[in-house]
């Protein structure tokens, strides 16, 4: 890499905004780029970061989220492993939230275990007037990581835009 493409790069790295919150479930850490967000997410437990992802879902796609309503649906889904596992997890919760034009707030598990998932999940209509705030394509495997460990789990994952 010449030193123009290094500066060119250092550049848009710094154009990168970054929010973090914490949650009931751990913490979120969003980076911003023109084309896609690097969400980071720390849980205790592979429940709470599966709960994150779809937290982190609903809380990009609208900006105010509603008092009233309630959406239910199943989501149930095999997979080769924990990164795998997320990536269809974060797609199939931006399916539903399409199809019913919902966010999901609430998870209730049967089952998480490495190859596969059973949950309940809850959630909010959009309001009415809401404008999303971005229009989420997908959860990509680019740049995934996932490092499951008795204590804290940790992800990264890419959101296309």
């Amino acid at each position: 890499m010449d030193k123009k493409e290094a500066q060119s790069a250092g550049a848009s790295r710094a154009e990168a905004s970054t929010e973090r919150e914490r949650t009931p479930f751990g913490t979120i850490e969003i980076r911003s780029h023109a084309t896609d967000f690097t969400v980071e997410m720390r849980g205790h437990s592979a429940a709470d970061l599966f709960r994150l992802g779809a937290w982190t879902l609903a809380r990009l796609q609208v900006s105010e989220w509603p008092e009233e309503g309630s959406v239910k649906d199943v989501v149930e889904l095999e997979s080769d492993g924990w990164d795998d596992l997320l990536v269809n997890w974060m797609n199939q919760l931006l399916f539903l939230s399409e199809k019913h034009r919902a966010m999901w707030t609430e998870v209730e598990f049967s089952r998480i275990q490495e190859t596969g998932i059973a949950a309940v999940i809850k959630g909010k209509p959009w309001p009415e007037r809401a404008e999303a705030v971005r229009e989420i394509k997908s959860a990509a495997y680019s740049g995934l990581e996932l490092v499951p460990g008795p204590s804290l789990w940790l992800a990264r994952v890419t959101l296309e835009l």
